[in-house]
């Protein structure tokens, strides 16, 4: 899919296990299931820890739309 340059994301909201529904500014909607990326074998260790759906749930969109945990994450 490709998002126009003017679109950005408006609102990301938990949905359950690790989904996240996005609401966009065109009014899009669109959900993300993270957990094959979380349990990928080649994953980097540190992403383990967000199988913890209580610091899965902590995510931020910053202002590029980019989905973040805590400081770098």
């Amino acid at each position: 899919m490709i998002i126009p340059s003017n679109v950005h994301v408006k609102k990301a909201t938990y949905i359950g296990d690790y989904r996240i529904g996005f609401t966009f500014t065109d009014g899009h909607t669109s959900e993300l299931d993270l957990h094959g990326f979380l349990t990928k074998p080649a994953q980097h260790p540190e992403l383990a820890r967000y199988l913890d759906v209580t610091l899965f749930k902590k995510f931020k969109v910053d202002q590029r739309a980019d989905l973040v945990w805590g400081d770098w994450d």
